[in-house]
């Protein structure tokens, strides 16, 4: 069988049996097309998910991200917001309670364990009795009834201003009417909010008009107060 021989650049002896295959091409080039297809898949799988060493990158790179956007995060302004509409919510379905079904409503305000308690007043007496609704909305965690760095309104500078109490807590009475028992309100603010105006924004006001019973809304911002409700 002839024997052709070659000198590449490289000065290394090429030699090609007479087989009628290129030098080039690849010895696995007489493999079936069944195995073919069967070898690529295998390489597709293999390709499709991924190393250990690339889930760890991952992980770190989305912990750097998540660390740096945490502070960005107002934790103490969402809560806020949140007690305030929980607030809002109690007072419009006092007021509604008290017209509706014909009998006070007493709202109190536990300022030390951060509680609005509502009392479904059938007997219109001002006693809590054993057979008339009771009822406690607890405030959300980091939310306090109090000023904070804000300035005071009309409505006085004590976390409730409310005058008459229940069971020594300070409260407003809804009547049948829909009036209130007195002009007064409260304040919320975020547990974080100081005396020096530190997060001055994330307190809350709420006035009860003693003629029609309904209350307005006040956030505090740039030093003035804003009706927001």
């Amino acid at each position: 069988m002839p024997i052709r021989r070659d000198v590449g650049r490289s000065g290394c002896l090429l030699a090609s049996a007479g087989s009628g295959r290129h030098p080039a091409q690849p010895a696995g080039s007489n493999a079936s097309p069944i195995a073919a297809t069967r070898d690529r898949a295998r390489v597709r799988n293999v390709r499709a998910g991924f190393t250990m060493i690339e889930l760890v990158v991952t992980m770190v790179l989305l912990g750097a991200v998540l660390a740096i956007a945490a502070p960005r995060l107002n934790l103490a302004q969402t809560k806020i917001n949140a007690a305030t509409q929980q607030a809002s919510l109690t007072l419009l379905s006092a007021h509604r309670t008290a017209i509706q079904q014909q009998h006070d409503v007493v709202v109190a305000f536990d300022t030390a364990n951060r509680l609005i308690r509502v009392h479904s007043d059938r007997d219109n007496d001002g006693v809590m009795d054993s057979n008339e609704m009771i009822r406690q909305v607890q405030l959300e965690a980091g939310v306090r009834f109090g000023l904070g760095g804000a300035t005071a309104r009309a409505i006085g500078a004590a976390p409730v201003t409310f005058t008459r109490t229940q069971g020594g807590l300070p409260a407003v009475t809804f009547n049948r009417g829909g009036t209130a028992s007195e002009f007064g309100g409260f304040y919320l603010s975020s547990v974080s909010t100081g005396a020096d105006g530190d997060r001055e924004t994330d307190t809350r006001a709420f006035e009860v008009e003693r003629a029609v019973g309904r209350f307005e809304r006040h956030y505090f911002a740039n030093g003035s107060w804003t009706r927001e409700w």
